[in-house]
C-alpha cells in the first residue's frame, strides 16, 4: 500500500510505503487546510502505539505536505471494524465512518449485528475525541461522510438495505440533529459519495431498485434497467432535508457510479458501464465514463465513455485542480510551491516506527539490541552498530541513503529479527542471517576436504557447483577463493561424468558375473586345451623354412 504525491506534470514528488507486517488496505483519502494528507484503511497488524489486540482494525495515518508521517491512530478493539470514508471538519479534525460488529468500549456498546461507526480524531494529537455506534439488531454500515454548511456532520449509510441520511452534532455524537430515510436501495446497492455545496447536498451511488427516488420531488433522468448509478440532490434546512431531484445514469446493462465532484454549476460523476452511455457505443467488456449533470435541474449535459477492446476499464475517482493550463506547462515546469527539502529519517522513508528493533550477536555472544528512535537516519543506526565492538568485529555505514552492515576479520555476526510487528530488520528489507568476516569466509588453508570430490570411490549422488558465493577478482584473497571454487566445480563435473560412465573393467566384471574366482566352465576348459595344443605344435616345429598348421 503506497501513498504517492504527483505534481501537475505527472512527476512523482514523493512515495511512501503504508504497508504492514501482515495485511493492510486503504479506503479513503482527504487533504486538510494545511495540505496534510490523511489516509483511512484497515489492517490486521499493530500499526498504532499501544495496540495489542489481534483482528481487523481501522486505522488513520496523517502525513505532512512533504511526506513526513505525523501520526497513526488505530481502533484497537476485539470487534471487526472497517472504514469507508473520511472528512475533515473546520478545525482539521478527522471524521471517519464505516462499520463495526462489536463494541468500541464500555461506554459505546454494540447495538447488535453490524453498526454504523462514527469516529472523531484530533488532527494534532491523533487521539480519539468522540465515537458513536448507530444501528439496531440488523445490518447497518456507514458509506459516506461530509461536513455540512453549518459545520455539523452529514452521514450517509445503508441500514438493512435502505439509504439513510443523518446530520450529527460535530461536538456531541450522541445528538442526531435529523435522520431521513431515503428509500430502499437494496443490499446490492452502494453509496459512493456525499458532497456539499452551500445548502445543497449531493448523494451519489448505485441501485437496482427502479423505484428509488430518495423521496425526491422530481425524477430528472429515468431509471434505465438492471443497475444504474444515481445522483440525489437534497436541500439542507438545518434540522431537516428536502429531496429536490434524482437523476439516474445508466443503460439496460450494469452501471455504477464510483465518485462525485461538485463544480460551480455542474456535478461530475465517474464510474463504469457494461452498456452504451453515448452514441459511440461500448469499446470493451466494461468501459469507464464521466458524466456532467446540471446542478440546478439534474439534466445530463455531457457523457464521455472510454474503453479498450477486450479490456475492463473503470473510473474510480475524480478531483478538480485549482489551477488550469498555463505557460508553465509549455515550459515543462510544475505549478505550485517548489519544496526540495525532504526528511530522510527511517520512519518517514519506510514502514518502520520508533520502538522497532533487531538484535546483533558477535561470535555467538550475548545479543545486543538496536532500537529505532524517532527521527533516526541510517547513519544514526550505523553509529549504534559501530559502538558494539571495540575490536571492530562489526561495522556499518549509513551514507547514501542505505544501510550496509559488515563482519570484519575472523568474526561472525548474527542479525536477529525483532518480534512480530516490531521487527526493524524486516522493515528495512533485511532477513535474519549470519555475516562472516573475510578471514572466516575466505579460509584457504583448510585443505582437508579440498579434493574429496575427486576420489574414484565418491560416485553418484547430488552434484552442485556451489558457485553462488561471493566470487570476484577485486583482491588477492577473493581471487584465490574464486579459483578454488571454480576448481571444485570442475572436480564436481568430472565426478558426475564418472558416475554416468562406468569403467571398462567394471563392465567386464559385470559380464563375467562380477567374480574372477570359482570353477571354470567345461566349454572354456576345452577352448583353453585347444589353444595350449596349438602353441605346443608351433614351438616344437623343425628348423626348416616351412611352417606347420
Amino acid at each position: 500500500m503506497f501513498l504517492t504525491k504527483i505534481d501537475t506534470l505527472g512527476n512523482v514528488v514523493f512515495s511512501r510505503l503504508l504497508g504492514s507486517a501482515t495485511n493492510a488496505e486503504a479506503f479513503s483519502l482527504a487533504v486538510d487546510s494545511q495540505d496534510n494528507v490523511i489516509i483511512a484503511g484497515s489492517t490486521t497488524d499493530n500499526l498504532g502505539d499501544n495496540t495489542r489486540i489481534s483482528g481487523t482494525d481501522s486505522f488513520v495515518t496523517k502525513f505532512s505536505a512533504r511526506g513526513d508521517r505525523i501520526f497513526t491512530y488505530q481502533l484497537d478493539t476485539v470487534a471487526q471494524d472497517k472504514p469507508a470514508a473520511i472528512a475533515i471538519d473546520a478545525d482539521d479534525n478527522i471524521i471517519l465512518t464505516g462499520f463495526s460488529d462489536g463494541a468500541i468500549n464500555a461506554a459505546t456498546p454494540s447495538n447488535g449485528g453490524r453498526d454504523v461507526m462514527l469516529l472523531k480524531i484530533d488532527g494534532d494529537s491523533g487521539q480519539r475525541i468522540d465515537e458513536a455506534l448507530i444501528g439496531s439488531a440488523t445490518t447497518e454500515r456507514g458509506e459516506a461522510v461530509a461536513i455540512a454548511e453549518d459545520g455539523n456532520i452529514l452521514l450517509a449509510s445503508i441500514d438493512n438495505g435502505r439509504a439513510v441520511l443523518r446530520k450529527v452534532d460535530v461536538n456531541d455524537f450522541s445528538n442526531i440533529l435529523f435522520e431521513q430515510d431515503l428509500g430502499q436501495i437494496n443490499n446490492s446497492g452502494a453509496i459512493s459519495g456525499l458532497r456539499v455545496s452551500g445548502s445543497n447536498i449531493f448523494l451519489a451511488g448505485s441501485t437496482s431498485n427502479s423505484g428509488f427516488t430518495g423521496t425526491a420531488a422530481s425524477i430528472a433522468k429515468d431509471f434505465a434497467g438492471d443497475t444504474d448509478g444515481f445522483v440525489l440532490k437534497l436541500t439542507d434546512n438545518g434540522s431537516s432535508a428536502d429531496a429536490d431531484f434524482v437523476s439516474f445514469v445508466g443503460t439496460e446493462a450494469f452501471d455504477k457510479i464510483n465518485d462525485i465532484a461538485v463544480g460551480a454549476s455542474s456535478v461530475f460523476v465517474v464510474g463504469s458501464t457494461r452498456g452504451a452511455l453515448e452514441a459511440g457505443g461500448r469499446e470493451g467488456p466494461t468501459d469507464a465514463f464521466i458524466t456532467r449533470i446540471d446542478m440546478a435541474t439534474g439534466a445530463i449535459e455531457q457523457v464521455q465513455q472510454f474503453g479498450l477492446l477486450l479490456t475492463n476499464n473503470e473510473a474510480t475517482g475524480i478531483a478538480f485542480t485549482n489551477t488550469g493550463p498555463s505557460v508553465l506547462d509549455a515550459l515543462g515546469l510544475p505549478a505550485g510551491t517548489v519544496d526540495r527539502i525532504e526528511t530522510r529519517s527511517v520512519d518517514s522513508q519506510t514502514t518502520a516506527k520508533a520502538g522497532d528493533y533487531f538484535d546483533i550477536s558477535i561470535d555467538g555472544g550475548r545479543k545486543r539490541r538496536i532500537t529505532l528512535n524517532e527521527g533516526d537516519t541510517f547513519s544514526d543506526i550505523a553509529r549504534r552498530i559501530n559502538r558494539l565492538s571495540f575490536r571492530g568485529d562489526v561495522s556499518a555505514d549509513g551514507s547514501n541513503g542505505k544501510l550496509v552492515i559488515r563482519a570484519n576479520g575472523s568474526a561472525s555476526v548474527d542479525l536477529i529479527a525483532g518480534e512480530g510487528s516490531s521487527d526493524l530488520l524486516g522493515k528495512l528489507g533485511l532477513k535474519s542471517q549470519r555475516l562472516l568476516g573475510t578471514d572466516a569466509l575466505f579460509n584457504l588453508n583448510d585443505d582437508d576436504d579440498q579434493n574429496s570430490s575427486s576420489t574414484e570411490s565418491d560416485l553418484g549422488g547430488v552434484f552442485a557447483f556451489k558457485l553462488d558465493g561471493p566470487l570476484g577478482l577485486q583482491d588477492r584473497q577473493t581471487a584465490a577463493f574464486t579459483l578454488t571454487q571454480i576448481q571444485e566445480a570442475i572436480n564436481t563435473s568430472q565426478r558426475a561424468f564418472r558416475s554416468l560412465s562406468p569403467s571398462i573393467l567394471d563392465t567386464l566384471g559385470d559380464q563375467l558375473g562380477g567374480s574372477a574366482s570359482g570353477v571354470v566352465p567345461t566349454r572354456l576348459q576345452s577352448q583353453l586345451a585347444n589353444y595350449s595344443a596349438a602353441l605346443s605344435r608351433l614351438q616344437s616345429g623343425s628348423g626348416g623354412g616351412g611352417f606347420f598348421i
